[in-house]
């Protein structure tokens, strides 16, 4: 569902293929956040405990929530894009 959301905030100001390439291009910091993500959660959890993680991870949870609605919002492709895909992954 990103890439359709990133790919629309372009306008047709390039051709199809760059528009799929520029959302792709972001979508990589998805895969970041998801290896980040891995490895923190990780931490968190052998030294506060699984319970206790459940906050952080609706915290997290709403992060992205609250990114990807301020991206709709500004209908622009910026950094907002990578940031939301990150947080996302995360």
């Amino acid at each position: 569902m990103l890439v359709p959301i990133m790919t629309e905030t372009l306008h047709n100001e390039v051709s199809q293929k760059e528009m799929f390439q520029s959302s792709m291009l972001a979508m990589v910091t998805l895969g970041v956040g998801e290896i980040v993500g891995a490895i923190g959660m990780g931490f968190i959890v052998d030294h506060i405990g699984a319970k206790k993680s459940c906050f952080i991870n609706a915290i997290l949870i709403v992060l992205p929530t609250l990114c990807i609605l301020a991206f709709i919002k500004m209908d622009e492709y910026n950094w907002m894009a990578y940031l939301m895909a990150f947080l996302w992954g995360l």
